[in-house]
């Protein structure tokens, strides 16, 4: 999956260092503490290309603060589209865990709109 992404962008270098090897040669890799952008976010820099907003999170589901992280995203995500219908959103969350089945009901019953397409979490094997 990641052969194929534009970019990828991961918390730490010891996780750069993981990703990098699963990387397609022109995919760029960004090192970014954990933060919300805030205002930052509307800036061309940090918007994609496509004409599909798309989100990969990969995550150990066996600590609960790690499924919130994800379901914040999904929140997130969901407003987001509310709050600009025109745009398609694509949504995936891989890992596994004790915590992947809580995730996959919070993810369902938050009823994702139209313009967000594919938002499912996946097992990591």
């Amino acid at each position: 999956m990641l052969k194929h992404a534009d970019g990828a962008i991961v918390v730490s270098d010891y996780l750069a260092d993981r990703v990098r090897p699963m990387l397609g040669p022109n995919t760029r890799l960004a090192i970014a503490p954990p933060v919300l952008l805030g205002d930052y976010a509307t800036k061309s820099d940090y918007r994609q290309k496509q004409d599909v907003f798309s989100v990969l999170t990969i995550a150990n589901m066996n600590y609960t603060e790690k499924a919130d992280g994800a379901i914040i995203i999904a929140e997130a995500m969901k407003k987001a589209s509310q709050d600009r219908p025109e745009t398609r959103m694509h949504l995936d969350i891989v890992g596994g865990g004790l915590q992947l089945k809580r995730l996959q009901n919070v993810i369902t019953g938050l009823q994702m709109p139209d313009n967000i397409t594919n938002y499912r979490t996946w097992a990591a094997k």
